[in-house]
């Protein structure tokens, strides 16, 4: 359909050529200067001069004006060109994004694509809470420069995170493996962050077109084989093949059976207590989540866990198993605490602690009986939604702990960055202090920050009469693990609180 300002210009220039035609036909032009010389009072020469004038000013106006309108449109233009690239690229490194992706998958440039490569770097999250985020940002940076180089003619993605994608056609690649191992060996390369050097690795999973499969199948495929290889170890690759295929089924299986149990209910917490140790009561339950399947058979929450977190379920099952404990702790003493552990992978949603709390209420147990545990590499990972967090939860009267206190990098300067009510001494230490010297040495360390700061501590994994010796030797207040109990269900905790109590009594 023509432009609209096409339309009238031809109308216009139509109109005036058809009036300069009739002027010709009439004489118009000798007619006028014989008026004007008949009727020179009336002074229509000057009125013809000032008319041209006029004119000519107007037309130098319009001029302008369109030129101004071409610029203003230009300008527009480019501002929606950034947005949209804004919109499908990352900031940081400039790789495109996740989005980028989607739509060159479903583009018709997308049947060029014969080798997809998905990689995932090793260690990088150690340094990234060792010097910071702006050192981790810089690593990102240097990781995307590099693969540039090597891979100059494909599409280079960032998934997110740590985790990058290469989209390549089979001229520009032709052995995929060899190509993978380079891109191992450049980015193992130290990376040179502030004087200090880094050392990370990556594990690559490949994929390589085959008649039927399109670019989002290979993808997939590309992300099955780095699963793959990241189990195998670090540095290391391997391409899709046949078993990673009936792998890929299985896990699919499972996580669809995922599903249906957190719908259903079938994942359910169990409690392992806590016990104060100087008194020798009990304090409270830590609750532990159980996947019970039938016949005896339950699938290690590590497994299902970690498979919740790919599968983008944790945060249903977390809001699940927290209602059910929450509806729990109502039936027990007052003075009972629950404990319950949140994913490293929540702590990205600043509406958690919002959540939590509007778990509470639905059970109605009161906020100073609930204690969330946080491991300090999610505090590090995501400084800014955890400030939010801990602050909903703290203001509600909720308390907050830091679990496994030791094994990151940032421990103290956590404790200095927020308010804890507890810190956790992981099992790590307590499982070796028996033997080694200095493992109690570093727990006698942390139970001595915490009396002064004034946090209470917890020890982890106590398993034998001497360990529990030694933790309240040192002055730790509370303690859990298998010397007191196991995790039991719901249904057998009544028992054992009233076991307690008789205990206490004798």
């Amino acid at each position: 359909m023509p432009n609209k300002a096409v339309v009238e210009a031809l109308v216009i220039g139509l109109g005036g050529a058809v009036i300069w035609l009739i002027a010709i036909s009439f004489d118009a032009m000798d007619h006028l200067i014989e008026l004007m010389q008949r009727h020179e009072s009336w002074q229509l020469d000057e009125i013809m001069l000032a008319l041209v004038c006029v004119g000519f000013s107007g037309f130098a106006f319009a001029t302008r004006r369109l030129t101004d309108l071409r610029g203003e449109v230009r300008r527009r233009r480019t501002a929606e060109d950034d947005a949209s690239w804004i919109a499908r690229h990352d900031p940081l490194t400039r790789l495109p994004n996740r989005r980028y992706l989607g739509e060159f998958t479903a583009g018709t440039k997308a049947s060029a694509v014969q080798v997809v490569f998905a990689l995932d770097l090793d260690g990088f999250k150690r340094a990234n809470d060792l010097l910071g985020h702006a050192a981790g940002d810089q690593v990102l940076v240097t990781v995307a420069d590099r693969l540039r180089k090597q891979f100059r003619s494909s599409v280079i993605a960032r998934q997110g995170g740590d985790e990058f994608l290469i989209l390549t056609s089979d001229n520009a690649m032709p052995f995929p493996l060899v190509a993978a191992q380079e891109a191992i060996a450049i980015i193992g390369e130290p990376i040179k962050v502030n004087d200090t050097e880094i050392e990370i690795g990556v594990s690559i999973g490949i994929a390589v077109a085959e008649p039927g499969k399109n670019a989002s199948d290979l993808v997939d495929q590309a992300d099955i084989a780095l699963y793959v290889a990241k189990r195998a170890g670090r540095n290391t690759a391997k391409v899709f093949d046949a078993a990673m295929r009936e792998f890929a089924s299985q896990r699919a299986g499972m996580e669809q059976a995922l599903r249906r149990a957190i719908r259903n209910g079938d994942i359910v917490p169990h409690f392992q207590p806590l016990m104060d140790l100087r008194s020798g009561r009990l304090a409270g339950f830590e609750a532990l989540a159980r996947w019970p399947r039938g016949n005896g058979i339950s699938t290690p929450p590590d497994v299902f866990i970690s498979l919740a977190e790919q599968a983008g379920l944790i945060t249903e099952l977390s809001d699940s198993l927290l209602n059910q404990a929450c509806r729990v702790a109502t039936t027990w003493p007052p003075g009972l605490m629950l404990s319950f552990n949140v994913s490293p992978m929540q702590m990205s949603d600043k509406l958690l602690g919002l959540r939590i709390i509007k778990a509470l209420d639905a059970a109605g147990l009161p906020p100073n009986r609930l204690e969330i545990e946080i491991t300090e590499s999610a505090v590090v990972r995501e400084l800014e939604a955890a400030t939010q967090i801990i602050s909903d939860l703290r203001n509600a009267g909720i308390q907050v702990a830091l679990d496994d206190f030791g094994t990151g990098f940032s421990s103290l300067s956590q404790l200095g960055n927020f308010s804890f009510d507890r810190i956790k001494v992981d099992r790590s230490f307590v499982s070796e202090c028996e033997r080694d010297p200095k493992r109690v040495k570093i727990i006698q360390a942390i139970l001595n920050l915490g009396k002064g700061l004034g946090i209470h501590t917890t020890a982890e994994g106590i398993e034998t009469a001497a360990q529990l010796a030694l933790m309240k030797g040192m002055g730790c207040d509370n303690g859990q693990g298998y010397l007191f109990s196991p995790a039991i269900p719901a249904s057998e905790l009544a028992q054992f609180i009233m076991g307690e109590a008789a205990r206490l009594r004798a």
